[in-house]
């Protein structure tokens, strides 16, 4: 059975929901999105759009892209990434915004979140966020020496330079009790 973040946040917020979608998807309530969630995921889209000019020299993998060909990717020593798929041999499964290699060929992973700060409520926690996906990374036996989560900056007034480096905020090395990324 495949695990995805999505999958691990809605087992956070209710595990019952979660099984009830793997083990009888035929009972599970279908329904659509209202008119506000398409537009914040919308707007997520853009963030992250904006948000992939601090790195210019990222590669962009495919979005539906495989792990197989993030794996092949990866060999070419390039030093960023967007969009890098990975799967765990247990089915968990992975889409990490930005990978960034280091210089001691270690790597930094950035979440990239629409959110005007590192929320650690609930339904929306950014930290376990990237905890999930820095398992999934390290389950591939890829060494994660930095986490980051890049989100809106709320203090930004735009400029008609054509930059959008300060419209986002990076908080490097993010750490909660108990929890360190």
């Amino acid at each position: 059975m495949k695990l995805t973040k999505t999958d691990f946040i809605h087992y956070l917020n209710c595990p019952e929901s979660l099984w009830l979608l793997k083990n009888r998807p035929e009972e599970y309530p279908k329904g659509e999105f209202s008119l506000f969630i398409k537009k914040l995921i919308k707007d997520g889209y853009g963030v992250e759009k904006y948000a992939q000019q601090l790195f210019p020299q990222a590669i962009q993998l495919n979005e539906l892209g495989t792990p197989r060909e993030t794996l092949r990717a990866l060999k070419h020593k390039k030093k960023s990434f967007f969009q890098e798929a990975f799967e765990t041999v247990t089915g968990a499964f992975a889409r990490i915004d930005v990978m960034e290699r280091l210089a001691n060929d270690t790597w930094h992973l950035y979440e990239i979140k629409s959110s005007n700060e590192v929320s650690t409520k609930k339904k929306h926690n950014h930290i376990l966020d990237a905890c999930f996906q820095k398992y999934v990374l390290q389950e591939n036996d890829l060494e994660v020496s930095k986490v980051s989560i890049i989100h809106l900056n709320r203090d930004y007034i735009k400029h008609n330079t054509g930059y959008f480096g300060s419209f986002c905020a990076i908080h490097f090395g993010v750490i909660v009790p108990g929890i360190s990324v």
